[in-house]
């Protein structure tokens, strides 16, 4: 389980003072802005910096960081992933990293069929999409309540529309 999670990847630079726009990937901008330190992975290490100050904008954040502060730095991080220590997130109850679901099989809900791992998580504009291989061709099942039900150990619990996780030649 990595200590780091990927929270924001550099957008662009905003104003010539260190300011930078960022792509929210936490649930909600708000939560990444809420951050008092990020992270940029150095080689093998994560290098903390300070948010000096967060807002967000149009579902995107504007921040400013300790020890950058020119366009020229922003604009070398470009397209970098910012991360975030797992202790700056509270979660609820039925909360979860969705990178901690990784490596987990998906299970039928009604049926208990266990159709396979998940082998990553994907985002194409709308939600999240938990990939899963079964039979050796990938599904994807969209990260919400709908589709999934519950984490139990080491099965994502989740409830299929027909012909979402099977072909429709299979019974």
């Amino acid at each position: 389980m990595n200590e780091y999670l990927e929270c924001a990847k550099v957008a662009s630079a905003h104003g010539f003072r260190g300011g930078m726009k960022l792509l929210n990937l936490c649930d909600t901008p708000e939560s990444l802005a809420s951050l008092g330190t990020v992270y940029l992975k150095v080689g093998q290490t994560y290098e903390p910096h300070k948010v000096l100050q967060a807002s967000v904008f149009k579902n995107m954040v504007i921040a400013t960081l300790s020890d950058i502060t020119t366009e020229e730095q922003v604009l070398a991080l470009k397209g970098a992933s910012l991360y975030a220590s797992r202790e700056d997130f509270e979660l609820d109850d039925h909360q979860f990293f969705l990178e901690d679901v990784i490596g987990m099989h998906a299970r039928d809900e009604r049926t208990g069929k266990d159709y396979g791992p998940i082998a990553r998580i994907e985002n194409r504009g709308a939600q999240d999409l938990l990939v899963v291989l079964v039979h050796n061709t990938e599904r994807m099942i969209p990260a919400v309540p709908e589709f999934l039900s519950r984490i139990e150990d080491d099965t994502v619990w989740i409830t299929p529309i027909p012909g979402l996780m099977d072909d429709e030649s299979e019974t």
